[in-house]
Parts: structure tokens; C-alpha cells; sequence
């Protein structure tokens, strides 16, 4: 009888172990099942990160494309800008220059018809204000007296080249009376 009791204590205590580990082999699975949902989750999250990381790269390469486009624009724009710049100055020396050449034309006008004006005066004095008669210029041939003009050329030129401009003034005659007496 002892074999029979233990027997069925054997059978009872291997019965109940059995259970146990039934009982702990349905928890173990529902956990698995548990933690596969967890890594599946986590997994399609991580997907979906890796999408977003994806499309920020994308962005970011193309907004790094316009940086540079605009980088470019902005190189291109400056020496443009330096260039017509340049121009400017250009202009600006030449318009100096053409400024000095309109003084120095102006202030040789000036001279020049003060020279006219004086030229003018000397000649009106040497005409004769009342007519002479012919037959009292031959009754004294005292002295014989003739007056001979003699052109002198004044040359006032100015020779400016800058470009496309070249001002020269034309020559100026200028008549000096020269008298001449014979014994």
C-alpha cells in the first residue's frame, strides 16, 4: 500500500507539475505574444521614422539646392554689380575730364573775344572817319606810304581724346598792320 500511495502521491504530485507547467507555459505564451506585439509596434514606428528621416534628407538636400542656386545668383548679382560700378567710374573720369575740356574752352572764348573786341576797336580807329578825295591824297607825294596787312595765324587748338570726344577750336586769322614808309 505504500507503493500505491506513493504511486499516487507520484501521480498526484506529477499531475500538479503537469498543471504548473501548463499554467506557466500559457503565461510564457501570452508574454511571447505579448512582446511580439511590442517588437512589431516598435518596428513599424522605427519604420515610420526612418520614412520621415527619408523625406527630411530629401528636403533638406533640395533646400541645400537652392542654397547654393541662390549662392550663385548672389556671386553673379555682386560682380554685376561691381562691373556696372566700374562703369560708372568710368564715366564719372570722363565726365571730369570733359568738364576740365568745357572750362578751358570757355576761358579761351572768353580770351579770344576780348582779343576780337580789342582787334575791333583797333580797326575801327584805323579807318578813316571822313572821305578822303583822291585829288588831295595825289597833289603831296611828299611821302609815299603804304600799308600792307600781313595775316598772322593764332592758333588756339585743344586736343582732348577721350573716348569718342576730340574738341579742337578752328584757327583764329588775326590781321597785324604792318607800315611801311619809303624815302
Amino acid at each position: 500500500m505504500s507503493a500505491l500511495v506513493f504511486s499516487l502521491l507520484g501521480f498526484a504530485f506529477g499531475n500538479a507539475t503537469a498543471q504548473s507547467r501548463k499554467e506557466a507555459v500559457e503565461k510564457m505564451t501570452v508574454q511571447i505574444d505579448s512582446l511580439q506585439k511590442l517588437l512589431a509596434a516598435k518596428t513599424e514606428n522605427f519604420q515610420q521614422m526612418e520614412v520621415k528621416l527619408a523625406r527630411l534628407q530629401g528636403t533638406v538636400d533640395a533646400n541645400n539646392g537652392i542654397v547654393k542656386l541662390l549662392q550663385n545668383k548672389s556671386d553673379s548679382l555682386i560682380l554685376l554689380l561691381n562691373s556696372r560700378k566700374n562703369i560708372v567710374d568710368s564715366l564719372n573720369n570722363e565726365l571730369s575730364k570733359l568738364n576740365t575740356v568745357i572750362t578751358y574752352l570757355k576761358s579761351e572764348g572768353k580770351t579770344l573775344s576780348s582779343k576780337n573786341e580789342v582787334l575791333q576797336q583797333e580797326l575801327d580807329a584805323l579807318k578813316p572817319k571822313a572821305p578822303v578825295s583822291n585829288v588831295a591824297a595825289e597833289a603831296k607825294p611828299i611821302k609815299k606810304e603804304t600799308v600792307e596787312k600781313k595775316p598772322e595765324t593764332n592758333t588756339a587748338k585743344v586736343s582732348e581724346t577721350t573716348s569718342k570726344t576730340e574738341v579742337k577750336a578752328e584757327e583764329i586769322p588775326q590781321t597785324e598792320v604792318v607800315k611801311k614808309t619809303d624815302k
